[in-house]
């Protein structure tokens, strides 16, 4: 029997570029989404991961990152929906932290600056050409363009609404109040009232 190839970063990184939803179906890809580490985890501290967890202490650092920002999630929503979420924002921040060679984040409240090293391919010239269509794929956050259809972000916002309805919640609440509250717990910030009136004018489309 043929041995299996496995993915390694870079893989996962453009197959959720391209493909997010897939991406986190590939048990091969979630494995690699799951042994990630940020360097910072903006949910500890919040209320809802207190009641988890206790009060903040050294040791909850030593919690896989995937591990404690899925216990925070199943706070949040519905059981079962928590490990997909934790997945497309791993997802999302993997690919955000690797859209340029150069590319830093340092968090304000922690002071930790956070990147992620890919393997490069040898030739620089296919290296440009591929970091080029990963910005494309990614576009621009939706607070700064809430219009742009193609955003990695407002697809994975999308599905995240539409797992949040089928899980009791009307839309407008998904949209509103829960959404920001997920995109939170990774430091994003997201305007649900934009998000609420995309999903309308995409279901009158449709």
């Amino acid at each position: 029997m043929a041995k299996k190839s496995q993915l390694d970063i870079f893989d996962v990184v453009y197959r959720f570029a391209e493909n997010p939803l897939g991406c986190v179906g590939n048990i091969g890809a979630r494995s690699v989404l799951r042994e990630q580490d940020f360097g910072w985890r903006p949910w500890i501290g919040k209320p809802l991961d207190s009641r988890r967890a206790g009060p903040p202490t050294p040791g909850r650092w030593e919690e896989k990152f995937w591990d404690s920002l899925n216990g925070y999630l199943q706070e949040l929503v519905e059981p079962g929906l928590g490990p997909r979420f934790a997945d497309l924002l791993v997802g999302y921040l993997l690919v955000l932290n690797n859209e340029t060679p150069s590319r830093n984040h340092k968090d304000g409240a922690t002071g930790i600056t956070r990147k992620l090293i890919l393997p490069s391919p040898n030739d620089a010239k296919e290296r440009n050409r591929e970091l080029k269509r990963l910005r494309r794929i990614l576009g621009p956050s939706l607070t700064s363009n809430p219009q742009r259809r193609d955003s990695l972000q407002l697809i994975i916002s999308a599905a995240l609404v539409n797992d949040l309805v089928a899980s009791g919640l009307s839309r407008k609440d998904a949209c509103e109040d829960r959404l920001p509250e997920i995109w939170s717990a990774v430091g994003i910030k997201v305007n649900g009232a934009s998000v609420l009136r995309m999903e309308r004018r995409r279901r009158h489309k449709s």
